[in-house]
């Protein structure tokens, strides 16, 4: 009996699937609140979202130094430049773990220790300066940066027009941001971050 090798291939590819799904590890986040203002957007028109509610399937941990890392969120899986996308960035990780080491699962404050921001480049093109939050509080559940390590947690915040007055009232008003990642994998797109 003479086999092509297409159905072969197809046919192990199908049977693949469940194991390639796992291995990608459990990944999930989303931005929800009151309010957020993104001006300009697109043709000199505002985007006015309330109440927010905003998910992100694309979840990549970078370890920009010992020090420091990013946890990057995205819309689907196309270019940064056309994806909107949220940044938690850790500052000072040494300092995020003693917090955690003397209370577990407490809010933690942002202030110096991390920092959010956000693009909104699928939906406001125009939009080309981050929203970012510099004052909040985060709260982990987990954060084993170690291989097969797990991050989860809240971080609740304001979100500023840096670009606006400093007196200026936020853009983006009570949002809360939930993720988990799974750190036992690579992004499939680039081979980088985990």
């Amino acid at each position: 009996m003479v086999t092509r090798g297409r159905p072969t291939t197809w046919r192990a590819l199908v049977l693949a699937l469940p194991f390639l799904a796992v291995a990608c590890g459990q990944q999930s986040a989303t931005l929800t609140g009151d309010s957020l203002t993104v001006s300009p957007c697109q043709g000199g028109h505002s985007l006015v979202l309330a109440p927010v509610n905003l998910s992100f399937d694309r979840i990549e941990w970078l370890r920009n130094s010992d020090v420091a890392g990013t946890l990057d969120l995205r819309q689907g899986w196309r270019d940064p430049t056309t994806s909107n996308g949220v940044a938690l960035q850790i500052l000072d990780i040494p300092a995020i773990v003693e917090a955690l080491r003397q209370s577990p699962g407490a809010p933690v404050p942002m202030d110096g220790l991390a920092r959010v921001t956000l693009t909104l480049e699928s939906r406001c093109p125009q939009a080309v300066q981050p929203l970012e939050a510099r004052t909040g509080t985060l709260t982990l559940s987990q954060f084993d940066l170690m291989p097969a390590g797990r991050i989860a947690g809240t971080a609740q915040f304001d979100l500023l027009d840096l670009r606006a007055d400093a007196s200026a009232a936020p853009v983006g008003v009570n949002l809360s941001l939930s993720f988990e990642k799974d750190l036992n994998d690579k992004d499939p797109l680039t081979g980088w971050g985990r």
